[in-house]
């Protein structure tokens, strides 16, 4: 699969969800109801706190691909979105988390205005995410935590 960084580079928002042998990637879900188990969800972190944060993964798709069916959200779900997965060191635990953001497809750029998330991390780390960006993680007072955009 072509990577994300690659994707910025060549400029080709289209590429990235194809393998690069030009076919779709495969897409096959795991159901199984006798083998589950309920999770905590995102990780909770202690509250009020900003960390030191790497992004570990980034896929692109639409909104759609990343939020489970009849979740509320502001604006179309069919935009296209990046779904960044990030990683935060608390004491010698690793925790995980993942945070949408929206952009504007438009001839084959990727465009954002300077109040989304993508102009605000912009305007913060000086460049659009990529995979093993170095970023700042802030819990809220639910031990929820989000990429730091301001």
């Amino acid at each position: 699969m072509i990577s994300y960084n690659e994707m910025i580079k060549n400029g080709d928002l289209n590429s990235y969800a194809n393998r690069k042998d030009g076919t779709q990637e495969d897409k096959k879900m795991g159901y199984n109801a006798k083998e589950a188990e309920e999770t905590k969800g995102m990780a909770e972190l202690p509250k009020d706190t900003i960390f030191d944060g790497v992004i570990i993964d980034i896929k692109d798709g639409k909104v759609s691909d990343f939020i489970p069916e009849g979740t509320p959200w502001k604006g179309d779900i069919e935009n296209p979105a990046i779904n960044l997965k990030v990683e935060v060191k608390v004491g010698d635990k690793q925790e995980q988390f993942t945070q949408l953001f929206t952009y504007i497809n438009e001839d084959n750029k990727t465009k954002f205005t300077p109040g989304s998330n993508l102009g605000k991390f912009n305007k913060k780390y000086g460049k659009l995410p990529e995979t093993g960006d170095q970023i700042k993680i802030i819990s809220n007072s639910d031990g929820y935590g989000k990429i730091k955009l301001d």
